[in-house]
């Protein structure tokens, strides 16, 4: 009885290795992908006294402006909306930028989304400023 359970442990054992192997394999050829990774979801509140006609996101400090996140949609001031950039869970800050109806761009650098997933922007004298909410 133990050579058959020391034998089954040995085919187990075997067989997780050729199933490593295998995938191993997989992704250095492209076969198998990993597993995309986690959107970025936060509600926005729009309290900038301006109407946005256009948001987009980018890695703090990077000018690699993702896709308009509001999808044509219209946000006005004092309205919400819930906000995903994609794949973006594995970036902490990340840089919003708005375009108003007469085409002016406004940014809101190093928001910190680790913090709270509440997220309102606001304007002080023109110069752009972030409230966190509590996420509690």
């Amino acid at each position: 009885m133990r050579n058959q359970d020391i034998a089954a442990r040995a085919t187990a054992i075997g067989y997780r290795l050729r199933l490593a192997a295998a995938l191993a394999l997989g992704m250095a050829c492209g076969v198998v992908q990993a597993a995309p990774q986690d959107d970025l979801s936060f509600i926005l509140h729009n309290r900038t006294g301006v109407d946005i006609k256009a948001l987009y996101a980018a890695p703090n400090q990077s000018a690699d402006w993702q896709d308009e996140l509001l999808q044509g949609e219209k946000l006005l001031d004092g309205d919400d909306a819930d906000i995903t950039i994609p794949r973006g869970a594995s970036v902490e800050k990340w840089d919003l930028k708005l375009m108003d109806r007469q085409g002016a761009s406004l940014v809101w650098p190093g928001i910190d989304f680790s913090k709270s997933s509440d997220i309102t922007l606001r304007l002080n004298l023109g110069k752009p400023y972030v409230e966190l909410g509590d996420d509690n």
